[in-house]
C-alpha cells in the first residue's frame, strides 16, 4: 500500500461550559490549550463545545488551526461537534451536518433521546498528496439505546453512500463501550476498525470518562476513533495528561497516528447523495 505522510487524529469531549461545575471552563481552558498544542493533532474532533469555547480555542491555538461545524440546535447557542484541522496540511472540500432523527436534514430535529444528536462530516484534501479524506465527528445519546442504534445505522448508511473509496475516519464520544457494545459492532460493519485494534503493537487501553479523576486501568472506553481499511494505524493511545493533578476535562482524549493510502484515482464531491436512506426500522410510519 502506497502511503502518505503521518497525521495525528484526536477526539476530545471538552465538557460544555457549565457554570455549576466545580471545574469551570475559565479554569480548564488553558489546560485544554496546553494539551492540544502539545499533541499537535492534524485533525481534532471535539464534542460538547459551546460557541464561546470554540472561540476560546481559536484564540489560543496556533493560527493555522481552523474549524468547521454547526450547532446541534437551531441557532448557535447549543453544543457543537466541531472539527478543527491544521490548514497547512488539509483543505476543506465539503461539509455536511446531519441530525440523528427521522428528518436528519432538519436542524435541531430529535426523534429519541434527551437532546438533538449530530454528525459533522468533512471531506478534506490532503495538500501534500491531493488525495481526499472523509472525517465524521459525532456524539451519541447518553440515555437512549434506540437513539444510539439509529445513529449507528445511519452512520453506516452514510459511509457506504458517500465514502466512494476515500479513507474514512469516524471519531467521537459514543456513550457506549468499545469492543462489546452493539453500536461498536454495527459500525465495524461499515467496514471500520478501532484504531486500538488496528495498530501493530498494543498500547494501554483504559476508560476515557474519568470525571476529572486519575483514570482507572480497567473499564470501558466510550471515546473511539474508527478507520476504514485505507487508513494504516501506527499508534493509538488514551492521552492521560494532567497538570499537577488537574485534568482538563471530564473525558480523556483519544489520539491516533495514521497514514492514508494514496488514491489510485481521484474522487470528487459528486459522489455525495441527496439523501441517505433511513434504516428500515426507523421509517417514520413505524416509529
Amino acid at each position: 500500500m502506497n502511503l502518505g505522510e503521518p497525521m495525528k487524529l484526536m477526539t476530545y469531549n471538552l465538557r460544555f461550559a457549565n457554570e455549576r461545575d466545580v471545574h469551570s471552563w475559565r479554569e480548564r481552558c488553558p489546560l485544554v490549550l496546553d494539551l492540544v498544542t502539545g499533541s499537535a493533532p492534524t485533525v481534532l474532533g471535539i464534542q460538547e463545545g459551546l460557541r464561546g469555547q470554540l472561540d476560546d480555542l481559536t484564540a489560543g491555538l496556533p493560527s493555522y488551526y481552523a474549524w468547521v461545524g454547526h450547532s446541534r440546535g437551531r441557532g448557535t447557542d447549543d453544543e457543537y461537534c466541531a472539527v478543527f484541522y491544521d490548514s497547512r496540511r488539509l483543505q476543506v472540500v465539503d461539509l455536511t451536518q446531519r441530525w440523528f432523527s427521522t428528518t436528519p436534514e432538519v436542524p435541531g430535529s430529535i426523534s429519541w433521546g434527551a437532546c438533538p444528536r449530530i454528525m459533522t462530516a468533512v471531506t478534506f484534501r490532503d495538500l501534500t498528496t491531493d488525495d481526499e479524506l472523509l472525517v465524521i465527528n459525532t456524539h451519541l445519546d447518553h440515555m437512549s439505546v434506540q437513539a444510539r442504534r439509529f445513529a449507528a445505522d445511519y452512520l453506516v448508511g452514510y459511509i457506504q453512500a458517500v465514502a466512494d473509496g476515500r479513507p474514512t475516519v469516524v471519531m467521537g464520544d459514543f456513550n457506549t463501550a468499545a469492543r462489546v457494545s452493539a453500536v461498536y459492532r454495527r459500525l465495524c460493519e461499515a467496514p471500520l476498525e478501532d484504531t486500538f485494534e488496528a495498530q501493530p503493537l498494543p498500547s494501554i487501553d483504559r476508560p476515557t470518562f474519568n470525571n476529572y479523576q486519575p483514570p482507572p486501568l480497567r473499564g470501558h472506553r466510550i471515546d473511539w476513533i474508527l478507520v476504514s481499511p485505507q487508513v494504516q494505524v501506527e499508534r493509538s493511545m488514551v492521552n492521560v495528561t494532567h497538570f499537577d493533578g488537574q485534568y482538563a476535562s471530564d473525558h480523556l482524549p483519544v489520539e491516533s497516528t495514521v497514514r492514508l493510502a494514496r488514491a489510485l484515482q481521484r474522487v470528487g464531491v459528486g459522489a455525495r447523495p441527496g439523501k441517505v436512506p433511513l434504516p428500515g426500522w426507523a421509517d417514520p410510519e413505524h416509529v
